[in-house]
């Protein structure tokens, strides 16, 4: 037996919820809210988490190899390997988020296995995935740059550059059948001469494996035989008068060319360049600082042929001359304020960042202190964590760019100034005590002295910026002061005060103590006089035992305990501090909390079907804080079934019985063993032929564009028809429940389609039970869980519902086309559906997708992969 609030039911609860938060002052629509679908469609359905799948091995080299899976969403993964069949498992990835992982540093000609398991989104893990293995073989080189100059050599480079790989290159003219060989090369780049001019030549790769095997050979690659475009230009470093520029070099001649941004004339210098394949790096000199140049390089080819870069550009760093004018602005006891005249200066328009940096140091010290670099145009700095009444000594200089600075300027010197005390305060004079607070400019410690006033006697104590006097007389005058660190003969002034009088403390005037919920009692309290207490704390214990509970202190004048039981006898007392002092636990024989005592229930019919009765249970107001049990048995048998979590004050179903039979049921709290009276119902006698339909397993199976059914009926709330219609290769399933907790009279479902538009309706199949036969319809996806359509009208005698079929396909998420999860009517788009792409999707390999158009959205795209199609239906 299950219990369910099931569709028909729903329409009430939002009926009802939306009037409690209409009540709360809520105008949104209701439907907006979040409430879970496995209120409204029975039971939720078990998630399994399985084992990974789709392990794989790909990219592999002399050292590595690349781990891949199907990567299942929201799932993370732990990753074991193990060298050799003899080898223990290791944990190489824990909580690892991804669909692969390269395994790097391995060993050649070595065998690996590996397996994965998975952590699912409710916290369980999978079981081990099957083992894979492998061996580090020879690899094919994949190729990452290739190149023809023109006439003389070409250079071809492998992504791998293992020193214990050689490589074996071939070539041939296109279209000839003969190779022409080169093995045993050491290095990544290969040159070769002569070629054929303006010729198309086709070339392969393979390596050579330290333990004598060799590779495939990669695939043909194919170049032609002309003047190469110059590529990796970039700028090494700029100063204010050069700049050092490069480029990758292939030739061993090439003309740089420069001039500044708004000029026609180039300047040009030929370079001579030695290492092919190699960036080769050239100074410009002769630069005005702060000025935007333009540069190129330019090949010239043995035919003729001119190939020149892209013109990139650059600007000269600035010129600074830091002016010695520095100056001590403000001086304090524990820091300074400096600042210096910005003499930077740029000789063109274009200005370049221009920071400081100052340091310093005391000048019994030979340690620099070196600040941070100040913003542009900040030409100041308060130097801080400075020691009173000493000598200190500063200096700064200015950057031109990150690496570009002044030397340090001349030094300044400044004296910082004595410690001073200000702002002295007195704070919470009490009886007996008082609280001292005092400014101090610098960071030494000081000494406070006090007296009774009129005395001649001070009394001393160290201190920081604070201290509390203690153990004073009441009602007395005193007066307080502090002396300064820089001349120990001189003292503030002096501050004065008087202590209160001596309080006596109060005692407790009432105590009283309520019901708060199933587990909780509010305990409060007054004294007599409170304005000296600080803190109060509870205690509490169950008559009749030994050990205690405390509450944590309190400024409150009440406090909840919870974590109360059922039926039992609790004492409580407090203790509070006055003027510093903990009063003793008052007495506890009239401290008893009010007994919490297990709440009741009782049982009424709501409405009663064939197979399935609702039951409305009432109880106390403390039922529902604690957990209540429905017992269930057919009449005259012994044993009773028990059902678990049922709804105090709500609607609880009660499924799975037998027709015609009498039940009886009794509630009780699982704090109690007291049962409410039993209470006796008797199931209806089934009204539908057609039984059973009522799970979508059961589905009644309808086809063609214009349907009428047969004459069915609903005989109580928690019945249901299901229907199967298909239409266009794809499956709809029809959903049908009673709008009232009576059931219906008999009916017919007619359906029909006009334009791709569906239209469902119920109607009663005679005129006696016109005014009984309105139902809720619900018009649900392939897999009978994602809702298209639902009516929630009342007509009295009829219903009817329409989906527009033509509806396009979105996607929710990133993923794969054949997974449903990622498509808004949760299945794979057919031919006739027009498709909405909003997010990254790719259609797998070897696989054909389907659509009658395609449409992108911002960040939607779509990736074949290896060997996957496309086909479009208009």
């Amino acid at each position: 037996m299950a219990i369910h609030i099931t569709p028909a039911y729903r329409f009430f609860f939002l009926f009802f919820f939306s009037v409690f938060l209409s009540s709360k002052g809520f105008t949104g629509p209701v439907a907006s809210l979040l409430i879970p679908d496995s209120l409204f469609k029975g039971d939720v359905p078990t998630i399994t988490c399985t084992p990974p799948s789709g392990l794989t091995e790909t990219g592999q080299s002399f050292q590595s190899t690349t781990l891949n899976w199907t990567f299942e969403f929201g799932s993370l993964y732990t990753i074991q390997l193990k060298s050799g069949p003899e080898g223990g498992w290791t944990d190489v990835q824990t909580n690892y988020f991804g669909s692969s992982y390269t395994l790097y540093p391995l060993t050649f000609g070595q065998t690996y296995s590996w397996r994965l398991k998975r952590t699912c989104t409710d916290g369980s893990s999978s079981d081990w995935s099957p083992v894979r293995t492998f061996t580090l073989s020879c690899f094919v080189p994949s190729v990452t740059l290739e190149f023809i100059n023109n006439g003389s050599t070409f250079i071809r480079s492998a992504a791998q550059d293992d020193l214990a790989v050689t490589y074996t290159y071939r070539w041939r003219l296109a279209g000839t059948e003969a190779w022409n060989y080169r093995s045993n090369v050491n290095t990544r780049d290969y040159n070769e001469t002569p070629l054929v001019k303006n010729g198309l030549y086709e070339w392969q790769v393979r390596s050579e494996c330290p333990d004598g095997s060799s590779s495939a050979y990669c695939e043909i690659k194919t170049s032609p035989v002309q003047c190469p475009q110059v590529s990796g230009l970039q700028e090494v470093y700029v100063t204010p008068t050069s700049a050092v520029v490069s480029w990758i070099a292939y030739y061993d001649i090439y003309f740089l060319l420069w001039r500044k941004k708004g000029n026609t004339k180039w300047y040009s210098r030929k370079e001579y360049t030695f290492h092919s394949g190699r960036f080769i790096a050239n100074q410009i000199g002769g630069l005005e600082a702060g000025t935007e140049y333009e540069w190129c390089v330019q090949l010239r080819c043995p035919d003729g042929a001119i190939s020149t870069s892209k013109i990139r550009t650059f600007v000269t760093q600035c010129t600074t001359q830091l002016n010695d004018n520095l100056n001590n602005a403000q001086v304090y006891a524990t820091s300074a304020l400096v600042n210096w005249t910005n003499a930077g200066k740029y000789t063109s328009t274009i200005p370049a960042k221009t920071y400081f940096q100052i340091r310093y140091r005391s000048a019994s010290d030979s340690t620099w202190h070196e600040s941070e670099k100040l913003a542009d145009g900040n030409a100041y700095y308060l130097i801080t964590g400075l020691v009173s009444n000493q000598q200190y000594e500063w200096q700064v200089r200015q950057y031109c760019s990150p690496s570009i600075y002044t030397d340090y300027s001349s030094g300044k010197y400044f004296i910082t100034r004595c410690s001073e005390v200000s702002d002295m305060r007195t704070f919470f004079i009490k009886a007996t005590s008082a609280y001292l607070q005092w400014f101090l400019s610098g960071s030494e410690n000081t000494v406070i002295q006090w007296r009774e006033t009129g005395s001649d006697n001070w009394q001393s104590a160290s201190a920081d910026n604070s201290y509390e006097l203690k153990g004073l007389n009441a009602n007395t005058e005193y007066e307080w002061r502090i002396r300064y660190h820089c001349d120990r003969e001189k003292y503030s002034s002096s501050i004065k005060f008087k202590t209160q009088k001596e309080v006596i403390c109060p005692k407790v005037n009432s105590a009283s103590s309520s019901i708060i919920d199933s587990t909780s009692v509010r305990l409060s309290w007054s004294l007599s006089n409170s304005a000296d207490i600080t803190t109060y704390q509870v205690r509490w214990r169950q008559v009749g035992t030994s050990e205690w509970s405390y509450s944590p202190p309190t400024t409150q004048m009440s406090y909840t305990v919870t974590g109360l039981n059922f039926n039992l006898k609790y004492e409580w007392d407090l203790v509070y501090i006055c003027e510093g002092v903990t009063s003793v636990y008052s007495p506890q024989y009239d401290r008893i909390f009010p007994q919490i005592n297990c709440p009741y229930s009782a049982i009424y019919e709501y409405s009663i079907g064939s197979k399935a009765i609702t039951l409305q249970i009432t109880g106390s107001w403390l039922s529902k804080n604690v957990d209540n049990e429905l017992q269930v048995r057919v009449s005259g048998a012994v044993s009773w079934s028990s059902i678990k979590g049922i709804t105090i004050g709500g609607f609880n179903s009660v499924t799975g019985l037998m027709p015609n039979t009498v039940y009886q049921f009794r509630c009780r709290a699982y704090c109690s063993d007291q049962f409410s009276v039993i209470r006796s119902f008797t199931t209806l006698t089934p009204c539908d032929i057609n039984e059973p339909n009522e799970t979508i397993t059961e589905a009644i199976p309808l086809s063609g564009t214009s349907v009428e059914t047969s004459v069915l009926c609903l005989d109580q709330s928690l019945d249901k028809d299901w229907f199967k219609w298909e239409y266009k290769g794809i499956s709809y399933y029809i959903l049908v429940t009673p709008i009232t907790r009576y059931g219906t009279g008999p009916y017919k479902l007619n359906l029909s389609i006009s334009n791709e538009i569906l239209t469902v309706k119920t109607a009663p199949a005679t005129d006696t039970y016109a005014d009984s036969t309105d139902t809720f319809l619900q018009i649900y996806a392939a897999d009978g869980k994602t809702l298209l359509a639902e009516n929630d009208d009342f007509d009295q005698y009829y219903s009817e519902v329409t989906l527009y079929l033509a509806k396009p396909f979105s996607t929710v998420r990133p993923g794969r086309w054949s997974d449903p999860v990622i498509w808004s009517t949760f299945r794979v788009p057919a031919a006739i559906d027009p498709v909405l792409i909003r997010h990254p999707v790719k259609l797998p390999a070897a696989t054909t997708g389907k659509a009658s158009r395609i449409s992108y959205d911002a960040g939607g795209s779509l990736q074949l992969e290896s060997g996957a199609k496309l086909k479009i239906t208009p």
